[in-house]
């Protein structure tokens, strides 16, 4: 039986991808993930970033209270 890919997993590879910018097929020996499956985890988890982005962005525009907290923490 083939064991899924943890959160951790996914979100792991996609951070690499991203700050490497290598390809799937050098990114499956670091991150054990075959390329095939890369293929489909990386642009999941990358909406998944850009939506809780997008989602983060409007709240600080929208609700006071979270316009104070970005404010303070840096």
């Amino acid at each position: 039986m083939r064991q899924s890919i943890s959160p951790h997993e996914r979100l792991t590879a996609t951070l690499r991808f991203l700050a490497t910018g290598r390809s799937y097929e050098d990114l499956e020996f670091s991150v054990a993930i075959s390329p095939q499956a890369l293929g489909q985890v990386i642009p999941e988890t990358r909406t998944t970033l850009q939506n809780l982005v997008v989602i983060a962005r409007w709240r600080a525009t929208h609700v006071p209270s979270c316009t104070m907290v970005f404010e303070t923490d840096g």
